[in-house]
């Protein structure tokens, strides 16, 4: 056999052992040469290969059929190009990973700067109508709302009817608490009309710009404690929050329910009384409704979203300030309706808290849902430019986190618990509403229960039949009102165990003679007016109407009464005795609230001298028509603001009179005076006094500058009276023209 020899520059062989099993052939150029075997190169163990036979078995131990070294060649630059395309790939497959990082890295830097940007951007324009919106600037307003009629519950109670100094009740225990609500509401309108931009910047920038750290340092060390203690917890985005929202409404809804039992049904008629039912009721359903759709449908739905959590926010706010404004205001300006501080707290306490706390912080959601928008549709404009169609990471990740974690700390078994109390609690309003229609057909037989179709049928004016009797109706009256009835004469009797919740009494120009026995168990009796009657005895324990502000009997023929009981009253505002000709008075006398006395016409010696020991707050004093052996004290002269001292056969007044800085009225007619001090002329110039001196005629005719113009009557107490819009008794003269014409209505 002939010798075949291999000339490869480029081809090494390379032994891996001792055995030829081990050779490899290794490709290293384009070309490949046959040279002789001697050119071989051995690496490790010398290889003693003789002649081609050698070759050729090692090629065909590596399953290569090759003929011959043209074969051989071809094989060898498979297997080379083969691995050179697998390097190549290898190369291309990094670099295009590579590539696609920081291509990757670019997109997350530019989307991270662009959204910084704009950011930033609406930060420095940002505007009050475009942060707050129309409905912010409604739930700012409502702020302010809340903070006036807070303050108007305060006036109306720290004031006495008619001109009064202000506040001159201002110690009424309890009245502190509409003035502390209307201060903390107004505090709240003023902090975010000033503050609303700073607060929200710094807001969206720990939002956004990622300044959590810097802000954190920045903060008051009592600040960051609160926000860590109560904002993440308790705030209207912190994880306890629904349990706060819910329990609030629970303790709400037990609060209104005792306001139904022992207010609402003792002092409105059915309709009203039922519409708050009705309220309730709605609100309860939704409650029940909402939580059932929770607890027993899909698993996904099981979650209370932020969006379900701020309707339900929304729908307390509602009814609260539906319960802190309707039955006061029908109470006060549709009945007038006296209603003591205590029970009016009752029924404004819960809804004024729960707005103080909600109000604040759905503004400030309000004002960060806005400002989010406007960088949500900002990103939104600049996708489009630059061709993406991802939408922004910010647009449901924080609410996402929110409500998982709410959700989190507010388990199933609480949900269970809303539903059930919201069901019974709805259930137990159908009964009560079942009860109110049912007493409507039981009121048809009242008035033959009273004997008397002028008290319940004409003279109710609030039916009451419910009052702490739910199930057990009777005919109950909260407001009696009788007025030119001149064929009564006398009350039934069971009116006293049939009207146990009368509050307010009001018979007046009739022709009653005497009230019914054990008057003093109307409990609940707030104002009381017999007047213009035939009354010759009062004798009724007044002390046990501790709610009692107002006691008018003026114009009656009444000597004897309970002068004990009357004139140390602690609550009493008002007393009318005036025109009860001869009527006594007592020699020990303290009422502590008495803010205005008429004591006119009832033609008596008064030496009671009238001190600020007696009546410490007293602002009106008429006391015309009697000998009065003592001036009112000089202790007087901090509060009294009307002295009416007209027919009292007085010489002169006395020089401390001028001291009374506050005095707006002063009647000093048909008296003996002879001259006036210079420095009470100097007080009623200053002051722009209502001073009557008619009838003096001494001084009169010597003095020009008092006003000595007679009125239409010496009854007649103002030359303002007629025509004011409210009959006055002392104008209700033909020479005053029945008050202007106010009496004859």
């Amino acid at each position: 056999m002939e010798k075949k020899t291999i000339n490869a520059n480029n081809v090494e062989i390379i032994t891996k052992g001792n055995k030829m099993d081990n050779v490899e052939l290794v490709y290293k150029g384009n070309k490949m040469d046959v040279v002789e075997t001697n050119n071989v190169k051995t690496n490790g163990n010398k290889m003693d290969v003789a002649d081609t036979n050698n070759v050729e078995s090692v090629i065909k131990e590596k399953k290569m059929d090759v003929a011959d070294t043209n074969n051989v060649e071809l094989v060898i630059k498979e297997k080379m190009q083969d691995k050179i395309a697998d390097e190549n790939n290898d190369e291309l497959a990094i670099k295009e990973k590579k590539s696609t990082r920081a291509k990757r890295r670019r997109r997350r830097n530019r989307s991270n700067t662009t959204t910084q940007q704009i950011v930033t951007e609406e930060i420095n324009r940002m505007s009050c109508l475009r942060s707050i919106g129309c409905n912010g600037f409604v739930f700012l307003f409502s702020i302010l709302f809340i903070s006036i009629a807070e303050f108007v519950a305060f006036y109306i109670y720290a004031n006495p009817a008619g001109n009064a100094t202000p506040f001159a009740r201002i110690g009424t225990p309890y009245i502190w608490v509409y003035l502390m609500f209307s201060i903390l509401f107004f505090l709240r309108f003023i902090y975010f009309s000033i503050f609303w931009n700073k607060d929200t910047k710094n807001r969206m920038k720990r939002k956004y710009l990622h300044n959590n750290n810097r802000s954190n340092r920045r903060q008051n060390p009592i600040m960051r404690v609160v926000n860590k203690i109560y904002f993440e917890k308790l705030g209207i985005n912190g994880r306890y929050y629904l349990w706060k929202l819910y329990l609030f409404e629970l303790i709400e809804n037990c609060v209104q329910f005792a306001n139904l039992l022992n207010v609402y049904t003792c002092t409105l008629p059915f309709e009203f009384v039922f519409l708050f039912t009705v309220v309730l009721f709605i609100e309860s359903i939704w409650r029940s409704k909402f939580m059932y759709f929770k607890l027993y449908s899909s698993k996904s739905a099981h979650i209370i979203a932020v969006q379900d959590r701020n309707r339900q926010i929304k729908i307390d706010i509602c009814v609260d300030v539906f319960f802190l404004l309707v039955p006061p205001c029908i109470l006060r300006f549709v009945y007038n309706m006296p209603i003591s501080v205590e029970e009016m707290i009752s029924i404004t306490i819960m809804p004024s808290f729960s707005l103080l706390v909600k109000l604040p912080g759905v503004f400030k959601q309000m004002i960060l849902e806005n400002f989010h928008k406007v960088v949500l549709n900002r990103e939104e404009e600049e996708s489009k430019k630059m061709n993406r169609r991802r939408k922004s990471v910010y647009r449901s990740l924080d609410y996402e986190k929110i409500q998982v974690n709410q959700n989190k700390y507010f388990p199933r078994r609480i949900k269970l618990t809303i539903f059930i109390f919201s069901v019974s609690y709805a259930l137990t309003l159908i009964v009560m509403m079942i009860a109110q229609i049912s007493s409507l057909s039981f009121q048809k037989d009242c008035e033959s229960t009273l004997h008397n179709k002028y008290v319940w049928k004409n003279g109710c004016k609030i039916k009451i039949p419910l009052c702490k009797r739910t199930f057990n109706p009777k005919c109950n009256c909260a407001y009696l009102y009788i007025e030119n009835e001149k064929n009564l004469t006398t009350l039934p009797q069971n009116m006293v165990t049939e009207m146990d919740g009368l509050r307010k009494v009001f018979i007046r120009n009739c022709s009653l003679i005497k009230l019914p026995s054990n008057m003093e168990n109307l409990v609940e009796m707030t104002s009381f007016e017999v007047s213009l009657n035939n009354l010759t005895e009062f004798h009724v324990n007044v002390k046990r109407w501790e709610k009692l502000v107002k006691l008018y009997l003026m114009y009656n023929n009444i000597k004897h009464y309970d002068e004990e009981a009357m004139w140390t009253h602690q609550n009493l505002v008002s007393l009318d005795l005036g025109n009860n000709v001869g009527i006594n008075m007592p020699d020990k006398i303290h009422l502590p609230r008495l803010s205005y006395l008429q004591l006119s016409n009832i033609e008596i010696n008064l030496d009671i001298g009238f001190s600020q020991k007696q009546f410490p707050a007293l602002i009106f004093l008429y006391i015309n028509g009697n000998n009065l052996q003592k001036f009112p004290d000089y202790s007087l002269k901090t509060n009294l603001v009307k002295l009416g001292i007209s027919r009292c056969q007085l010489r002169s007044l006395p020089s401390y009179l001028s001291e009374f800085s506050k005095l707006l009225y002063l009647d000093a007619r048909n008296n003996n005076i002879t001259a006036v001090d210079a420095d009470l002329k100097v007080l009623i110039e200053r002051n722009g006094i209502e001073a009557y001196f008619s009838g003096n005629n001494r001084l009169c005719k010597f003095e020009k500058s008092l006003d000595c113009e007679p009125i239409c009557s010496k009854y007649c107490l103002s030359k303002k009276a007629p025509n004011n819009g409210y009959c006055d008794i002392e104008c209700d003269e033909k020479v005053c023209e029945y008050d202007g014409g106010d009496c004859l209505a």
